[in-house]
């Protein structure tokens, strides 16, 4: 074993290391990724007119729940394939988010066939 091979072994074993570790930038840009689609979603909601108060909130509680269960993940991953998994996995989750808007409309339809009658 001479220094050229001791050389090439700790070279290796920092690239390997290298690889491992979080880039510093990417838990910042997953967790912001995760913070726009909750700011969209939120706006959608706010936004909707089919949505009684009692909807919205609870909607609202979804996604703080979904926002905060993301980061958490992504800060408790240790490299960078476990954040970019734990940002997909938040951002599915907002996609996935389903909100009941029928109670309102169930409510115009029944005011429509009382005044009809």
């Amino acid at each position: 074993v001479d220094n050229g091979d001791v050389d090439d072994a700790l070279t290796q074993g920092k690239a390997a290391i290298d690889a491992i570790q979080v880039d510093a930038t990417v838990k910042p840009k997953a967790n912001q990724a995760i913070e726009v689609k909750a700011e969209d979603k939120k706006e959608s909601i706010d936004q909707s007119d089919q949505l009684t108060a009692e909807e919205k909130t609870e909607a609202l509680a979804m996604i703080k729940q979904i926002t905060d269960q993301a980061k958490q993940a992504i800060t408790d991953a240790t490299t960078t394939a476990e954040v970019e998994k734990a940002k997909a996995q938040g951002l599915k989750a907002f996609d996935n988010i389903q909100i009941d808007s029928t109670e309102k409309q169930k409510a115009i339809e029944e005011l429509e066939t009382a005044l009809d009658q």
